[in-house]
Formats: structure tokens, sequence, C-alpha cells
């Protein structure tokens, strides 16, 4: 069992607002999350910490041999960015003005992780 809940086997993460705010940085990103080098889908909520995410994704770093890796999921094939759960629905007005800004505001962060991951060999494909 501990074979199959390893980091180094793991491919699709889920990751809900609630917790994706224990990310502060792009940092607290690659340190928690580095070792799962597998991972090819992500599943988030909109959240403030997704520029840090975003970033995260775009950390390059050079082999031992001079290749040149991603830190942070370098499989990454999909990203899935979805707004509020069901239960976050009860005062819609409000919420929907908050994830429109939200969402202009990751969006230049998202738009250069995509091109740096692009231009790297390695694109976000979905």
């Amino acid at each position: 069992l501990e074979r199959f809940l390893s980091p180094f086997n793991l491919h699709t993460i889920l990751c809900p607002s609630e917790t994706a705010q224990y990310f502060e940085s792009a940092s607290a990103w690659t340190t928690s999350l580095q070792s799962a080098r597998t991972v090819r889908y992500l599943s988030l909520a909109y959240s403030e910490s997704l520029a840090n995410l975003f970033e995260a994704l775009s950390k390059v770093e050079n082999t031992k041999n001079g290749a040149r890796h991603f830190v942070l999921f370098p499989s990454l094939s999909i990203i899935a960015l979805h707004g509020f759960d069901k239960d976050e629905r009860r005062d819609w007005d409000i919420k929907k003005s908050k994830l429109a800004k939200l969402m202009k505001a990751v969006r230049g962060s998202l738009l250069s992780m995509l091109q740096v991951r692009k231009q790297m060999g390695a694109p976000v494909k979905e």
C-alpha cells in the first residue's frame, strides 16, 4: 500500500481552495511537492495562491549532466481550473465578483507559465 501512496507514483492532484491557501509562496509549492515528479493532472479551485503555483510551475533547474527540467511536476499536461464548490454557491453575486477578480489576478502568471513550459518542450496541453 505504501508503494501506491508514494509521491513517486502520484499522477493526479485535486486541490481545493481550502488546501491551496496554505501554499503562501512558490517555494512552499515546490518544497512540499517537488518529489511528486510523475504528476500529469492538476485540478484546482481559483484562489489567491494560484499565482504562486504558476510561478513554481515555471521554475527550471539544471541537472548534473547539463539537462534542464522543471522543478515542479515536469510531466504536467492538464490543468483544470474551476470556480466555487456547490456548498460555496450561496451569496452567488458576491462570489461571482470575487471569482472574476481572482481570474484577472492570476491570468498573467498562468499565461507566462504556459509559455515557459511550451518553450521548454513540456507544454500543458489542456
